[in-house]
């Protein structure tokens, strides 16, 4: 079994060379090309200088060059830092100066982004920077150490790692508000290779995910490309067909891409599948090839999946609960048939493989079945905590005196049924701030008060 992220698409590529592992428009790459050009960026980064934990940002929209970068990246025993090709320059000025990248890989379509970043804001990084396309990004404040020409030109042999299994491979930058104003506002995840393995592992066998599948990559363009979509499906062995930007915001476009691809396993979300049934983009019956419909994050609505279902009766349907500081995923669960009642609620379901869900009360306690507590998650895919950042690492990262391990404060209140399935029941937070309101001569606020009241309903996940 692979013990670095990477070692994944070199396994394929000494099966299967010639199978297609990623399409982009018309353009198909085979597991042999991937292998090949990912270590020639590696060979290429080491040139620059770049080694064993140093940090390489990456500026580029979801794109066939955006997966070379992060392979690229781990292949060199670099860390990938994802930036939010839409975000700020103010954003952006931040988190490079948090974590004073060795190389930026930006994108052409980035530059005038990149020109306001380095003119606007005092960087205290002296980075290089590079692109994967074919003409230099050279503007008035800075220059291009390498295209996409020089990586070509660089060897395309194996590497040999010095990175471990429990080595840093992502550093997963969400900023806590719109606007920030500094490095420290901002939650910087380290995510191991070890942390992301395991649900790369789980998946396939869950989903039965093989090389004869075709997935669809629906990457958002805020999110980082270790992620089930990608690294799941090129660990399969499966062709991933990234869904072009202009099909994200044109429903019809969205559903002829699935339906001319042959589409097998869709990862999407909850607003994109809102979105689909509210145009009503997708006739009955209409994607035959899709076996597997998953989600991440939110709950769907129950109308929602009432109309998708009826539109794809033979489609498994999986809602997966996924936060930063637990890589992958954590829990999951498939809809059942004719589970869907007006007053359904759908369950995160059970924790994954290697993965704990606990629900614990303040003292860290467990609650009784049924009852409601704060959300933990431990096992193997926890972060080791925030880059650089003891106290925000101190707050959210727990060691339990009982179960001897650490674990992970979500946020969200839950509770276990007697069945064993983990339901959301809104955030914490919320639930402190009502309780925090009240007088001391009141008694403490019990369940059924705090959860009638329209602030917690406001802030309810499901």
């Amino acid at each position: 079994m692979p013990q670095l992220i990477q070692q994944y698409v070199s396994r394929q590529a000494a099966q299967h060379p010639q199978h297609t592992a990623v399409v982009c428009k018309n353009e198909r790459i085979s597991y042999g090309e991937l292998d090949q050009l990912t270590n020639q960026l590696a060979h290429k980064l080491r040139m620059c200088g770049c080694r064993n934990g140093d940090r390489i940002a990456v500026l580029i929209p979801p794109s066939a060059n955006a997966i070379f970068a992060v392979l690229g990246i781990l292949k060199a025993d670099c860390i990938y830092v994802p930036i939010d090709p839409d975000g700020s320059a103010k954003q952006i000025a931040a988190i490079l100066n948090a974590v004073a990248p060795k190389v930026l890989i930006a994108a052409r379509s980035r530059t005038a982004l990149l020109n306001e970043v380095i003119a606007g804001h005092d960087l205290q990084t002296g980075m290089q920077i590079g692109t994967l396309e074919a003409i230099a990004l050279n503007d008035e404040h800075f220059e291009t150490s390498f295209t996409g020409l020089d990586v070509l030109a660089a060897p395309k042999t194996p590497l040999i790692y010095e990175c471990k299994p429990t080595g840093p491979a992502v550093i997963r930058y969400r900023s806590s508000g719109v606007e920030q104003d500094a490095a420290s506002e901002l939650n910087g995840v380290v995510i191991s290779h070890a942390n992301v393995i395991y649900g790369i592992d789980w998946a396939p066998k869950y989903f039965q995910t093989t090389e004869h599948d075709r997935v669809a990559g629906d990457v958002p363009p805020r999110s980082d490309l270790i992620s089930l979509e990608v690294i799941g499906a090129l660990a399969a062995g499966a062709e991933l067909h990234l869904v072009p930007s202009a099909a994200r915001s044109q429903p019809q476009e969205l559903v002829e891409f699935l339906r001319s691809r042959e589409i097998t396993q869709w990862i999407s979300t909850p607003a994109s599948l809102n979105w689909l049934v509210q145009c009503e983009a997708v006739p009955d019956c209409d994607l035959q090839s899709l076996k597997r419909l998953i989600w991440t994050s939110d709950a769907l609505p129950d109308s929602t999946l009432k109309s998708l279902k009826q539109r794809f009766p033979l489609t498994q349907f999986t809602q997966l609960y996924c936060v930063p500081e637990a890589s992958i995923t954590s829990s999951y669960f498939s809809i059942p048939d004719g589970s869907l009642g007006d007053t359904t609620q759908f369950s995160i379901g059970r924790a994954c493989e290697g993965v704990g869900l606990f629900v614990l009360d303040r003292d860290l306690q467990p609650v009784a079945l049924d009852e409601i507590g704060e959300l933990y998650i431990g096992g193997v895919g926890v972060s080791s905590g925030y880059w650089r950042d003891h106290a925000q690492t101190a707050a959210a990262f727990v060691q339990h005196p009982v179960l001897r391990q650490r674990l992970f404060r979500t946020g969200d209140l839950a509770r276990i049924s007697i069945d064993g399935l983990a339901y959301l029941e809104g955030k914490a937070a919320i639930q402190e701030e009502f309780e925090d309101c009240l007088t001391d001569g009141q008694q403490r606020v019990d369940h059924t008060t705090f959860l009638a009241d329209p602030r917690y309903k406001r802030h309810h996940h499901v």
